[in-house]
C-alpha cells in the first residue's frame, strides 16, 4: 500500500527535523567556541525538567516552554563564564568538565524532583489523520517549529551584526579581535544560544516521550554522531544529517525491527565518515 511508505517517510522527516535541532546547538558551539560540549545532554535535561516545573506551577504550555528555553540559555551563559572560559585553551579539561556538569545536572534532578518518570504536557493535542497517515499533532508541530528555529538561526547569523561577528570569529578569532570584535562576548553569546537551542529541542521532543533523570544521555549521543557525520561546525550539515538519521531510523524500524532503527542510523554515520572523513558537509 502507498500509505505505509508515506507514513514511514513522514515519521522519519518529523523526527529527523527534531534530531537536527538537537544537534545544531552542539554544532554551533563547536564551530564558534571550538569546544566539544559534553554537557549538551545535561542542558537538554534541564530544558525538559524546567518546562515540567513551570507547567506544575500553573503556567500555560507555551509560556512554560519559552521560559525554560530562556532559563537554560541564561544558565549556559553563567556556566560558560564561571567554569569553561577560564580553562578554554585546555580542551581535554573542558571535555572532562562539561561531562561532569552533565552528571551534576542529572543528580540535581534526581535529588530534587525524584527518579520517577514524568510526563510533559504537549503544546498541541490530538491526532492528524489523512489518506491512511496517522501522526500526533505534537510530533508535526515539533518538526515544524524545529525547522522554523533553524531558519531563524540561519537568518540571524547571516544578516544581523552579531551574526556577522559570530561568522568572523568562527573564521579567524585573532583577526576578529583586531577588527574590534569582543571575542569573549561572542563566545559567551554563542554558548548561551547553543544551550537555548538545545532546550528548545527538549521542550519540543520531550512531550513525545517521558522524562527521567538520565534522559539527556541519548540526545547527547545522537547529537554527537549527527554533528560528527554532518561535518564538525557545519550547522547545515547537522540539520541534513539529522533528517537522514531520522529517515534511516524510521525505515529500518518499520521494515526490520524498532530495536534496529537507531543501530542502523549509527552505522550509517560510520559509513559517512569512512567515505567523507570531514563529514557530509564538512570542510
Amino acid at each position: 500500500m502507498v500509505e505505509v511508505p508515506l507514513q514511514v517517510v513522514l515519521n522519519g522527516l518529523t523526527i529527523g527535523a527534531i534530531y537536527g535541532l538537537m544537534a545544531i546547538g552542539l554544532s554551533l558551539i563547536f564551530s564558534v567556541v571550538g569546544i566539544a560540549n559534553s554537557a549538551h545532554g545535561g542542558f537538554y535535561l534541564l530544558g525538559a525538567y524546567l518546562c515540567y516545573l513551570f507547567q506544575m506551577i500553573g503556567l500555560s504550555v507555551p509560556l512554560a516552554m519559552m521560559l525554560a528555553i530562556i532559563c537554560v540559555g541564561v544558565i549556559g551563559v553563567v556556566v560558560y563564564r564561571l567554569t569553561i572560559h577560564p580553562i578554554l585553551s585546555l580542551h581535554a579539561n573542558v571535555l572532562i568538565l562539561t561531562f561532569l556538569l552533565a552528571i551534576v545536572f542529572e543528580q540535581i534532578i534526581r535529588i530534587t524532583i525524584g527518579p520517577d518518570y514524568k510526563n510533559l504536557q504537549p503544546l498541541v493535542t490530538g491526532v492528524f489523520e489523512s489518506g491512511g497517515v496517522v501522526m500526533s499533532n505534537q510530533r508535526i508541530t515539533a518538526a515544524i517549529l524545529s525547522i522554523i528555529l533553524v531558519a531563524l538561526l540561519s537568518q540571524f547569523i547571516r544578516r544581523s551584526r552579531l551574526g556577522k561577528a559570530i561568522r568572523m570569529t568562527t573564521q579567524d578569532g585573532e583577526a576578529a579581535q583586531l577588527l574590534g570584535i569582543d571575542v569573549t562576548f561572542i563566545y559567551v553569546l554563542t554558548f548561551g544560544l547553543g544551550t537555548a537551542l538545545t532546550a528548545g529541542s527538549a521542550v519540543l521532543a520531550a512531550p513525545l516521550f517521558t522524562l527521567y533523570p538520565a534522559m539527556g544521555w541519548l540526545p547527547f549521543i545522537l547529537s554527537f554522531f549527527i554533528t560528527i557525520s554532518g561535518g564538525l561546525g557545519s550547522v547545515a550539515g547537522a540539520l541534513v544529517m539529522g533528517v537522514i538519521f531520522g529517515l534511516t531510523d524510521a525505515f529500518v524500524s518499520y521494515y526490520i525491527a524498532p530495536t534496529w532503527g537507531l543501530i542502523a542510523a549509527f552505522l550509517l554515520t560510520l559509513i559517512v565518515l569512512i567515505v567523507r572523513p570531514q563529514g557530509l558537509l564538512g570542510r
